[in-house]
């Protein structure tokens, strides 16, 4: 068996969530339904993690609802739908920077200067 074993895997997820500076969630409707990522996402606001919802399904129209709807609902997000039908270079280094720059505005520069070159 490999990979991480089922017993330590809440663990593994509480600690990358303490220890993160903030959470980058990559959104579609299968992680609005998915139990885990629930969890993942209500214990970062638990801990005050600052979050960066990108929202990536398929489909254009789709907005997330339910629990994940008001989860995020004052957080402004990064929308990536349209990198489906607009596929070109240009428009996805555009869609990185905007991640890039929320990144920066949300880390503490002290963090940010750990990982510089």
């Amino acid at each position: 068996m490999t990979g991480i074993h089922p017993v330590s895997f809440p663990f593994s997820m509480s600690e990358a969530i303490e220890n993160a500076a903030a959470i980058c969630c990559f959104i579609t409707s299968k992680y609005q339904s998915s139990p885990y990522c629930k969890k993942e996402l209500l214990y970062a606001q638990d801990c005050q993690k600052p979050l960066i919802p990108c929202l990536m399904d398929a489909d254009s129209t789709w907005r997330p609802a339910e629990w994940l709807g008001y989860a995020i609902i004052d957080i402004m997000y990064i929308d990536f739908r349209d990198l489906l039908t607009n596929k070109t270079p240009e428009n996805f280094d555009a869609k990185c920077e905007l991640l890039i720059k929320r990144i920066k505005r949300t880390v503490d520069p002290c963090v940010l200067g750990l990982f510089s070159t």
